[in-house]
């Protein structure tokens, strides 16, 4: 098995699943159990990072606050950060970009320190053992190499033209020239 970590998997219009439509996923793990996904192109419209903040009494001052994504519909109380210098014990995904989950990036934001290169999401996209490559198989997802530039430089809803743009793949065609062979 040839690990998708650090790839990004674009939604393909084949998706059978609604809440993926024109998506993309960055892999942030991917073994033989399963693998973990953040959605990059879904702000969340009924959480902003203030009330994140509130909930958890932390205090924050008049500064700009980051938009808050929903990385997927597991566990959507859980808080994953992307981000690019390895703090907290944070794991590596790929040049460039490190997954953290711990609360004292909160404090950061409250702080008014910078997170332009900061993503912040509650839940995660998940797949058991073999569900990915399942997927994969009946051609729901198209798999991409990941850079750090479009996971936080590009807009969320320009996100999934542009990878696939840079790789030559006129996406709205792409159900027109895809099949199992």
């Amino acid at each position: 098995m040839n690990s998708l970590q650090g790839m990004f998997l674009i939604a393909t219009n084949q998706m059978g699943d609604p809440r993926f439509k024109q998506t993309v996923i960055l892999i942030c793990n991917h073994d033989e159990h399963g693998a973990l996904g953040l959605v990059l192109t879904s702000p969340f419209a009924e959480v902003s990072f203030g009330d994140i903040l509130r909930s958890l009494n932390l205090e924050y001052g008049q500064n700009s606050l980051p938009e808050v994504y929903c990385g997927g519909p597991v566990a959507l109380d859980a808080l994953f950060v992307l981000h690019v210098n390895g703090l907290f014990d944070s794991t590596p995904v790929m040049d460039g970009v490190y997954l953290g989950n711990d609360i004292r990036f909160l404090s950061h934001v409250g702080n008014g320190e910078d997170t332009k290169q900061m993503r912040f999401f509650l839940g995660y996209s998940g797949w058991g053992a073999g569900q990915l490559e399942e997927e994969l198989s009946a051609c729901g997802w198209l798999v991409l190499p990941a850079l750090a530039e479009d996971v936080f430089d590009c807009p969320p809803d320009l996100l999934w033209r542009r990878v696939t743009g840079k790789h030559g793949i006129n996406i709205d065609l792409f159900n027109d020239i895809s099949g199992n062979a």
